[in-house]
Formats: C-alpha cells, structure tokens, sequence
C-alpha cells in the first residue's frame, strides 16, 4: 500500500486494494520513453521546431513543487511556443534523496484526478518535458535537465498548464522550483 511520505518508488507502487491502474500506465510510459531515448528512437525534445529560425520571447513560468495547480501560461497570440527548461530541480519527498525535472503539461484542459488506492493521482495529461531520471543533487538534476523543451501550437487564449508528476495530497512534502522560458516562433 502506497504510503504518504514514503520515497517516491514505494509512494507509486500500486496499491494492494487493487487502484494503482493509472500508477503503472504512468510508469510505464515513462519507461518506454527514457529506453526509447537511450536507444536513440526518440528525443525529449521536439524537433519539430527546428522549422522556424526566430525565436522571441514570450514570458515564461515557475513551476513550484508544492502547488497542486502547477503553473499556467496563456497565449497572447496565435502562433507555435517553446517551453523550455532553463534552471531549478525538485525534490518530492523528505528526505531530498531525489532530484529531478521532469514535469506534466496539460493543454486546453484542467489537471485531471482519479482515485488510486488512497491517493488521487494524475490523468489526463497531454505530455511529458523531460523525462524522469532522478538525480543525488539538484546541482546534478538541474543540468540534466536544462535545454529540454516541447513545443506547442496555441491560439490566443489558449493555455498550457505545467505541474511536477505527484500524488494530490503529497505536494505538501516536496521542495524545489522548474523555471521555463517561453519562446513564440517568428
């Protein structure tokens, strides 16, 4: 049973009440996605901006560890954006054994909850920045994981929501800030 508190790997296991489906979905994407990029089949970043030449910046976000709403970036203008990873880690559970900077993003659409086991985990989201793999520091962590970036057509209006991949009632455990530049393509 997944205990509040407990590290990361013991906190997702799936509960033995039989919850814990979207748990093993999540994990296993994400294992499919780190072996895809260790073997050279896939990228954590999108190379589909490599199309436009000029980049201009468009704000950009602090991604705090302890907010359960994440952070929210709305479109001003129509156009493709970059969300790129330019400092900070977090840690989500005490002690700081594990650092990383990984988030989810969900696009046009509210953070999505399902009930597994005791805990509401997350559903829903629209993508992955980064991947995980944990790190002994944020020193080591944070240059992991900067220079990864996603990017995503929006119309004016439109928003992005990024948030760090935790349980709802765990954020109150978790330490650490993901800073992302946003770039609109020219």
């Amino acid at each position: 049973m997944a205990v509040r508190g407990a590290p990361r790997a013991e906190r997702f296991r799936p509960s033995e009440t039989g919850g814990g489906f979207v748990t093993r979905r999540y994990r296993f994407v994400r294992v499919l996605a780190a072996l895809a990029v260790a073997a050279g089949l896939a990228s954590c970043e999108d190379s589909s901006d490599d199309r436009w030449e000029n980049w201009v910046d468009a704000g950009s976000l602090s991604v705090s560890a302890k907010s359960v709403g994440g952070a929210t970036f709305v479109a001003g203008a129509d156009g493709v954006y970059r969300f790129r990873i330019v400092s900070g880690a977090y840690s989500l559970v005490t002690p700081r054994v594990e650092w990383e900077t990984e988030l989810l993003y969900y696009k046009n659409r509210p953070i999505g909850w399902v009930q597994s086991g005791k805990f509401q985990d997350q559903q829903g989201y629209t993508g992955i920045l980064d991947y995980w793999r944990p790190a002994a520091t944020a020193a080591e962590a944070e240059a992991a994981g900067i220079g990864a970036y996603v990017t995503l057509r929006l119309k004016a209006n439109e928003y992005v929501i990024f948030v760090v991949p935790d349980c709802q009632e765990c954020f109150g455990n978790n330490t650490g800030t993901v800073n992302l530049a946003v770039d609109l393509a020219q």
